[in-house]
């Protein structure tokens, strides 16, 4: 079943998922009519989700993703590129690069995944997870 092992086989009868409503917002098929990192894919894992018992069967806990501090983003990110995404979406969005586009809402969403990531590490290093 989805989410019951851990890598070694060990049944696992907890689990986080962090989202946040931005995750909907993102959609670079505007850009990429192809491109694959689109909002339905949400749908498509609450789907796979709820197959599966939902969250509640796999006994896996849904918080809500809080944004990424700027002191976060610049631990990995040259404060350079996190000015230009932001002005990049603040402007209509456009093209990263040859495969990475982004719309108005695209920062907003970065900043939840990014906080979703740095929210994760806190849980496990914390023991909730």
């Amino acid at each position: 079943m989805l989410g019951t092992f851990d890598r070694y086989g060990a049944v696992v009868d907890t689990g986080l998922l962090f989202e946040h409503p931005s995750s909907h917002e993102h959609d670079p098929s505007e850009f990429l009519a192809e491109h694959p990192d689109k909002p339905g894919r949400m749908a498509a894992i609450d789907s796979a989700l709820a197959a599966h018992g939902g969250l509640d069967g796999l006994g896996w806990e849904r918080r809500l993703a809080p944004a990424a501090t700027r002191a976060e983003l610049e631990a990995v990110h040259d404060p350079a590129l996190i000015d230009m995404v932001h002005g990049l979406c603040a402007a209509g969005g456009g093209c990263i690069d040859e495969d990475t586009y982004v719309n108005r809402s695209s920062s907003r969403a970065a900043l939840h995944a990014s906080g979703a990531a740095c929210a994760m590490v806190r849980a496990l290093v914390a023991g909730e997870a």
